[in-house]
């Protein structure tokens, strides 16, 4: 890693470029699993009497992994037990 506690990855399977995932780090099975966030791109408006909103689309419903440098996803579809969602809401 450089000085500032970041790397980068280059890997032949990645998933979508996205904001605000949860992620987490498993010690046990020294992985990082990501879930979730939302697309990067700003694609719903929506006009209410509070004013204007832009929805970001997609919002991501998968669990991926990163292990020994190589992403897989784990997961993808919503279910009772992973609803789309952004960060950890």
């Amino acid at each position: 890693m450089g000085g500032n506690g970041k790397s980068t990855v280059s890997t032949a399977t990645a998933p979508p470029t996205r904001r605000y995932p949860a992620l987490v780090y498993d010690d046990v099975q020294a992985r990082v699993l990501m879930f979730g966030g939302e697309g990067d791109e700003i694609v719903q408006t929506l006009v209410a009497p509070g004013g204007v909103m832009q929805l970001p689309v997609p919002v991501f419903d998968d669990l991926w992994q990163l292990k020994n440098d190589s992403w897989t996803q784990l997961a993808h579809g919503p279910t009772a037990r992973n609803p789309r969602r952004n960060g950890l809401g």
